[in-house]
């Protein structure tokens, strides 16, 4: 595992210890830290509120603790002014979201903005994450101006704004693909209505095409709230086919990311190399009674859990959303 380990993070020339320093997380609209999530602070307007409902954060790599999410900021018109960042320096901008009011799509309809610039237009958590308490993260890149500051500010557009958690973290010297707002994803299914318990197969098509060569699109599916694989079909096209759709409607979230081909692909590799391993790590767990051999396994577990993580997290980090997120309705009878 150790030269597995080091051979990955030497090909991609990076150290997983070192993929972000100066790091700002905030709970917002919490009067306490939650875990590593400092107390409510840098915002200006709006309102805390508090719900201590059940959260879901499976969909999310490297959620924040369940508490932020049942903690919330929100408001008409609100920001946060995040200071003491390097001047000029990149950022990655994780906001956490989690709907734990309304009960419906639609309710909750806003806009964030970074530095002033549009990162999310017409952006309804319910829709997005798939339900109520279903946890959400979005993530942007973002520069910090002369005074070494990032503003995000929340406009409502149908009720009031929010947003439950901040993550303000420098990006490291690996390179991140520039968004290109101009790449629209389009959903569409293969009927227009289906029996229950019948499957769907959703397409997902880009228009253009990546202008650096060595960078290639990453759609990331949601199905009635939980993560959806998509297979490839072209450089533009994927598709996912549905579980059994239950009667009634159920929502089909699409979100596309650039990422650096290269890198994608070692990374796919070592998540596929330490799920594998776990796998038969705990298969031999099963059949042994051993103490020390049980010891000694767990352990191993534990340090392949670990490094999963901080795969999956980079996973994360190297993709770079290009264009809004897209939903289709997929209705059974």
């Amino acid at each position: 595992m150790f030269k597995f380990w080091s051979f990955l993070a030497l090909s991609l020339g990076f150290s997983f210890a070192a993929n972000a320093a100066d790091v700002v997380a905030i709970s917002a609209g919490s009067s306490v830290a939650n875990g590593s999530y400092s107390a409510d602070t840098d915002f200006s307007g709006g309102a805390p509120y508090n719900n201590n409902i059940a959260i879901n954060t499976s969909n999310v790599v490297n959620p924040a603790p369940t508490a932020v999410y049942d903690n919330l900021r929100y408001g008409s018109n609100f920001s946060y002014v995040i200071p003491g960042l390097a001047a000029g320096g990149v950022y990655l901008v994780r906001l956490h979201f989690a709907e734990i009011y309304f009960t419906s799509a639609g309710s909750r309809v806003f806009n964030v903005l970074i530095n002033g610039a549009a990162a999310l237009s017409n952006f309804d958590i319910f829709s997005v994450s798939g339900g109520q308490g279903i946890a959400t993260v979005q993530q942007f890149q973002a520069e910090a101006d002369a005074n070494g500051r990032i503003t995000i500010a929340f406009v409502g557009v149908v009720e009031n704004a929010q947003v439950n958690g901040i993550e303000v973290s420098a990006v490291s010297s690996l390179p991140v693909p520039t968004p290109a707002p101009s790449y629209n994803l389009l959903l569409t299914s293969d009927k227009a209505s289906y029996a229950a318990g019948a499957t769907a197969t959703v397409v997902a098509a880009l228009s253009g095409t990546p202008e650096n060569p060595d960078e290639e699109f990453f759609v990331s599916a949601m199905f009635a709230g939980n993560s959806i694989p998509m297979t490839r079909l072209t450089k533009t096209e994927s598709y996912a086919i549905t579980p059994a759709l239950s009667s009634g409607a159920s929502l089909f979230f699409g979100q596309v990311y650039l990422q650096n081909a290269r890198e994608a692909k070692a990374l796919n590799e070592a998540v596929k190399f330490y799920q594998n391993d776990i796998a038969s790590l705990q298969a031999q767990l099963a059949i042994t009674t051993d103490p020390n051999a049980i010891a000694t396994i767990n352990s191993e577990i534990a340090v392949d859990q670990d490094r999963l993580g901080a795969v999956q997290n980079e996973q994360s980090r190297i993709r770079t959303p290009v264009g809004p997120p897209v939903t289709i309705t997929l209705i059974a009878h």
